[in-house]
């Protein structure tokens, strides 16, 4: 399946906003999103690759709840996605 990633995160972030959510938490989920699109530089998202970011990220020196945030934020992305038929599978679910 050709994921496109801009078309998703677009499509999940108005999802948020007709749920109510706050601008706050929308922009904490795009900026996640954005760090991890860059992280992935084109590829396609996989678990391997998810667990690469999230070691990355610890890496670079981030706090573990930081780093927790990125993930749950991606997992709920991928969530989403997967609901929607955006992926076949929900990616981060493990």
């Amino acid at each position: 399946m050709n994921f496109d990633w801009d078309a998703a995160v677009d499509a999940h972030l108005r999802a948020m906003r007709r749920l109510g959510r706050v601008e706050q938490t929308i922009g904490q989920r795009k900026m996640w999103l954005d760090r991890l699109k860059a992280f992935l530089d084109g590829r396609e998202p996989t678990l391997t690759l998810l667990r690469e970011w999230a070691d990355s990220l610890q890496a670079k020196g981030l706090k573990p709840r930081s780093v927790w945030s990125g993930v749950v934020n991606a997992r709920a992305f991928f969530n989403f996605c997967e609901l929607e038929g955006l992926t076949e599978t929900h990616i981060a679910r493990r």
